[in-house]
């Protein structure tokens, strides 16, 4: 009887190891896997950063451009409207120093006619970008353009779709490991009753 409760006790002590062993492994891939992931993040945001920079660099170019017909201004002209129309996921505002728009770019709109003329907004439109550019202003997405003379525009924008997904897709995965390891634990407890 004795071997039999020390061969039970081994058995209760060897699971109950493994048991901390596991948890501690879960626990270090868990972090591993949220600082490779916020790392990523953060070189996503760093090269929307860039890309901005440069954006902001096109713009700058173009404002300040003599106004010549040769064809090496032209060509000039197009590589810098090429490079601002390249951007096609970041959304864009570009405001003078009294907040007025001068540019807006990739954001959904909620009155379409919009799309047709570039200078003029409805007014919901208006109102929307209006609210965008408050929230922008409180966040360190903001580029300032100076150009020839006192004059400063400024470049502000939000974080792709895809750096907004790459925020959050950690913690949602994590979310779905931790509701699969529960519902795999209490199936376990489950068959043995």
């Amino acid at each position: 009887k004795i071997h039999l409760l020390m061969a039970f006790y081994d058995i209760y002590n060897t699971r109950r190891v493994w048991k901390w062993a596991l948890v501690i492994i879960s626990i270090i891939l868990v972090g591993n896997f949220l600082y490779f992931s916020n790392n990523l993040v953060k070189d996503l945001s760093k090269q929307e950063r860039d890309r901005m920079q440069i954006w902001a660099d096109a713009t700058k170019e173009l404002a300040t451009m003599s106004v010549t017909t040769d064809s090496a201004s032209t060509a000039n002209v197009n590589f810098l409207l090429g490079i601002i129309e390249a951007n096609d996921n970041i959304p864009v505002l570009l405001v003078d120093e009294q907040d007025n728009i001068l540019l807006h770019r990739n954001f959904v709109l909620p009155d379409r006619t919009d799309d047709l003329g570039l200078y003029s907004l409805s007014p919901e439109n208006e109102t929307f970008l209006n609210k965008k550019l408050k929230s922008l202003k409180n966040s360190s997405n903001r580029i300032d353009i100076k150009l020839e003379g006192a004059i400063t525009q400024h470049l502000y924008y939000e974080d792709s779709t895809l750096l907004r997904r790459l925020q959050i897709f950690p913690y949602v995965l994590l979310g779905v490991l931790i509701v699969f390891v529960l519902v795999v634990y209490f199936a376990l407890i489950s068959i043995k009753k």
